[in-house]
């Protein structure tokens, strides 16, 4: 029974302050373990393609006035020109810089050691010019310059256009530093760099996802003549303020299931790039505080970020006469780095330490008893990315963690060393008729006994929807979800501007927990559950979610169907961003 409190009232506190509501504004998402994290969710329901944010793109075409490459004094004649025919060797690449020798050398294969014609090595220099192009260099290019061919030795020499020109227009609240050095110097386009297509959408990309600020390139050669290329960022820009509020019923029963939230951050503190944040999360029974902090430490992508949440909770409903209180509280440092970062796809690498502190008591006697007080010291690693295709999106994690050292005052089984690896994997899939599939696996392993706030959860709006937040928590386990979106058949005849807004959805969710040591189950480890339900856009800053959730099998605490209902805002976007005349 001790035990069995403890592991519950941890478990409100995770639902408290989940970390996953704790990242919302800042830093790597590291969520309670198993659960389907807040981000993940915005993922899923935000889903769209990625589009391009190049405004303009001059098409580039190289000179097209066709080179002399004399051999045995071969010469235009009555303007009509010779094409020499020769034995091709060996090509000699110049000017290249992106692309290695022997990747250029592959395109000419089939034709050295061959005699030619001329018109055969201008072949060569279009592939050459199409693999620049197919990496991205769209401006740049390849061309056979004026030469004497000899000993079957030709020259094509390649034009990489530079960035000449970083123009940068209409910014406020955004400074001008960051954007040049730190959004476009992360993609490899500062003065002087060779310019690539790729690398201003993916810099674009990044930058566009923020609330706050639009941007809109232009590209275009600097001035005849000239090989560079200009680039000119026409900036939209707002007070950086960040405003969240949700109203929902995600918490349990014992604590309140009904839960408001407020969250106030500021994307860009300093006009540097560097994030803050702070919140609440409020019921009946519980009470949660976050904060974090997060900076860019490198041009290359790399921040380091701080996130504290702190969470109280007394469990009322059958165990209030217990006097069962409890705390916990998180101060997790960490460092996280793009590996892949591009228009279509992310990849994120994290690495930090979190101290994690956590008490359970009972004043049922009149002195205060504890249940559990632990203090662990973990170190937390993993990726997290997600990829666009022309039919859907792919999102995944994978995490490991490793208990260092810690101390348990109040004597459990539990391991203050352990390892544990989490993973996810989800597919959003573009069905027919406007309709969307969302298919979701997530799961956790441990070798060892863990405390309560490193356990695995099954039940609640992230994992089972028919089934109480924490249902069951354990050492590992498997989750997963079904699910298919629709719109509202007809709606888009009767209320054609509520059609685009809303989607119905029916979903099948499934889990299975286990625990290590001599803990065992009341009832089946195995839970799944059926329902219905409905997402809607109210406005681009309102939107609401309400479903009915059937549990099947043993539904421990539940006996009859589960309703949940969120309603989220960001009331930053009511600010809008500023119009200068010069866009």
């Amino acid at each position: 029974m001790k035990k069995q409190l403890s592991y519950l009232l941890m478990a409100m506190l995770l639902l408290t302050t989940g970390k996953a509501n704790a990242d919302a504004m800042v830093g790597t998402v590291i969520d309670a373990s198993g659960t389907y994290n807040r981000m993940q969710l915005q993922q899923v329901d935000g889903y769209k393609f990625e589009k391009s944010y190049v405004h303009s793109l001059e098409h580039v075409t190289k000179d097209e006035s066709i080179y002399d490459a004399s051999v045995e004094e071969n010469v235009a004649r009555e303007g009509v020109l010779y094409n020499p025919h020769f034995l091709l060797e060996k090509i000699n690449f110049e000017g290249n810089t992106k692309i290695s020798d022997e990747e250029l050398e592959k395109l000419a294969l089939e034709i050295l050691g061959e005699d030619i014609f001329f018109d055969e090595l201008l072949e060569v220099c279009s592939k050459v010019t199409n693999l620049y192009h197919a990496k991205g260099f769209l401006t740049s290019y390849a061309t056979v310059p004026p030469q004497r061919i000899v000993d079957g030795v030709a020259t094509i020499k390649i034009v990489e256009s530079k960035v000449g020109e970083l123009n940068i227009e209409g910014e406020k609240w955004t400074r001008e530093w960051y954007l040049r050095n730190i959004i476009m110097g992360k993609a490899g386009l500062r003065e002087g760099d060779v310019f690539n297509a790729k690398n201003l959408q993916r810099a674009m990309k990044e930058i566009n996802r923020e609330d706050y600020v639009q941007i809109q390139t232009d590209v275009e050669r600097q001035s005849i003549g000239d090989e560079n290329t200009a680039i000119t960022l026409n900036v939209r820009d707002r007070f950086p303020v960040n405003l969240g509020f949700s109203y929902d019923d995600y918490g349990r029963s014992y604590t309140g299931a009904q839960r408001v939230s407020f969250l106030v951050g500021m994307d860009n503190l300093t006009g540097l790039g560097d994030k803050i944040y702070g919140g609440t999360i409020l019921s009946s029974g519980a009470t949660g505080w976050m904060a974090g902090y997060s900076l860019p430490v490198s041009p290359y992508g790399t921040r380091l970020s701080f996130d504290f949440t702190d969470s109280h909770v007394r469990l009322g409903g059958p165990y209030k006469s217990l006097g069962i209180k409890g705390s916990a509280q998180s101060y997790f440092f960490k460092l996280t780095h793009p590996l892949v970062q591009t228009a279509k796809s992310d990849l994120f690498l994290y690495s930090g330490y979190d101290f994690v502190n956590a008490s359970t008591y009972s004043r049922f006697t009149g002195n205060k008893s504890y249940l559990s007080d632990y203090h662990l010291h973990v170190w937390r690693s993993g990726l997290y990315g997600m990829t666009d295709d022309d039919y859907g999106r792919w999102i995944g994690s994978l995490g490991l963690d490793f208990g260092l050292s810690g101390k348990d005052k109040a004597g459990s089984n539990a391991d203050t060393t352990f390892f544990k690896m989490t993973a996810s994997a989800t597919r959003v899939q573009r069905l027919f008729a406007r309709s969307m599939g969302i298919v979701r696996v997530s799961g956790q392993y441990s070798p060892n006994e863990l405390f309560a706030a490193e356990q695995m959860q099954l039940g609640g709006p992230y994992t089972l929807r028919g089934y109480q937040p924490a249902e069951l928590i354990g050492d590992y386990g498997v989750s997963g979800t079904l699910e298919y979106r629709f719109p509202v058949p007809f709606l888009d005849r009767a209320l054609p501007w509520l059609d685009e807004r809303m989607r119905l959805a029916v979903f099948y969710d499934w889990g299975i927990i286990g625990a290590n040591g001599n803990y065992s189950y009341p009832g089946d480890k195995f839970l799944h559950s059926i329902g219905f339900g409905t997402y809607l856009n109210l406005t681009d800053w309102v939107t609401a979610q309400v479903g009915l959730g059937f549990p099947f099998g043993n539904s421990y605490n539940e006996n009859t169907a589960r309703f949940y209902f969120s309603i989220n805002s960001d009331l930053d976007r009511l600010i809008p961003l500023r119009n200068p005349e010069k866009i």
